[in-house]
């Protein structure tokens, strides 16, 4: 936990605490991804899957590693395995472009725009996709 908590806090503006990702461990719905290479995680992927829905909570590849292709194994591995899973919703920074670039890759559409929802100024697209 406290790589994934590293990698996190050198991903995003706003970040999560130690005790946001304890409690996710906790939750009955979530699930837990972890992509490791060369014997160290590099990256992890959060969501909340439930009956027909599911949610991206989280998802961070180490700087070190990016554009590499790892996220989008993870994203891919996901719908694979959660083929009863209908509809995925996720947030995202509208000025995360490489982030919304790959959800669009995965057919995410863009629903709203959240104003402030990572902080004052800091708006969030809400996007969604059919399984696919």
């Amino acid at each position: 936990m406290p790589v994934m908590l590293a990698i996190c806090q050198r991903s995003f503006d706003v970040t999560w605490s130690a005790a946001s990702f304890e409690a996710e461990f906790l939750k009955e719905h979530t699930e837990i991804y972890v992509y490791v290479k060369d014997k160290q995680l590099v990256a992890y992927l959060i969501i909340w899957a439930m009956q027909s829905e599911g949610e991206v909570v989280s998802l961070a590849v180490n700087k070190g590693f990016r554009n590499q292709g790892i996220a989008s194994e993870l994203l891919a591995y996901i719908f694979r395995i959660h083929g009863n899973i209908r509809e995925w919703y996720l947030e995202v920074a509208t000025d995360n472009i490489l982030a919304i670039n790959l959800y669009e890759k995965y057919k995410f559409h863009k629903m709203r725009v959240i104003k402030n929802y990572y902080g004052q100024n800091k708006d969030a697209l809400q996007m969604k996709c059919q399984n696919i």
